[in-house]
């Protein structure tokens, strides 16, 4: 519910110094996370938390968004046996490969049997 025209109105956002309609942080922000969630998350992982979640470049409607993530540490959760605790450095790039998005995230998944 983001009412700020400069996501949806292209007169109105014609008149700022991006000179288009821009996508909304947040959905950037829940995009490039929903990107990663194939190699990272989709075998059950339980997000723990996110930090420095940066957005350097903006990103406009059409544009095309990829995401590539790096392990940090991986470890033993200590009050749940079954799990580790992994971090992970996720970018979002666009087509022109600009950072777009960049956050730290932890997660606990199930251990491999």
């Amino acid at each position: 519910m983001n009412t700020n025209e400069l996501h949806f109105n292209e007169e109105a956002a014609k008149a700022t110094e991006f000179g288009r309609v821009l996508v909304n942080s947040t959905f950037t922000l829940s995009l490039v996370l929903g990107l990663s969630v194939r190699d990272t998350t989709e075998a059950g992982g339980i997000n723990l938390g996110w930090k420095e979640i940066r957005l350097p470049k903006p990103v406009f409607v059409g544009d095309t968004i990829r995401s590539e993530t790096e392990v940090l540490s991986a470890r033993e959760s200590s009050s749940r046996p079954a799990y580790g605790i992994v971090e992970v450095r996720t970018r979002g790039l666009n087509q022109r490969d600009e950072i777009v998005c960049d956050y730290e995230r932890s997660f606990m998944i199930p251990k491999r049997p």
